[in-house]
């Protein structure tokens, strides 16, 4: 593998919006990721898709590109820890359907992972 270019679209409070890849070598551009946001920081995309090439929203449609960021408080304050990631990927439970967990952690109340229950 080559070397890599890369560049960061921001927003103007500096928060990183998109990330473009291409080889040094000259290679087409690929949107690697895309951050998604509503109130605050929701989680990313990764659609991985070749800009030459590619048509952005049918990778929309697929999943297991999609990262939500579930956090421990209210989003209105700003402050709260990434509690866990999960995937817009569903695995079917005998009818049960539940999201596809990247990570997850748990903190104690002085805001550090507690080693006793992660």
């Amino acid at each position: 593998m080559g070397n890599l270019n890369s560049w960061y679209v921001r927003d103007a409070q500096g928060n990183n919006l998109a990330v473009y890849e291409a080889a040094t070598s000259g290679g087409a551009v690929t949107w690697k990721e895309q951050q998604l946001y509503g109130f605050n920081h929701l989680g990313m995309w990764r659609p991985d898709v070749n800009l030459a090439s590619a048509n952005a929203p049918s990778v929309w449609t697929q999943t297991g590109k999609k990262f939500f960021e579930l956090s421990n408080l209210p989003i209105a304050i700003g402050m709260g820890n990434v509690m866990s990631v999960i995937s817009d990927e569903v695995v079917n439970d005998n009818g049960t359907y539940k999201p596809t967990v990247i990570s997850a952690n748990d903190y104690s109340p002085v805001i550090v992972v507690d080693q006793w229950r992660s």
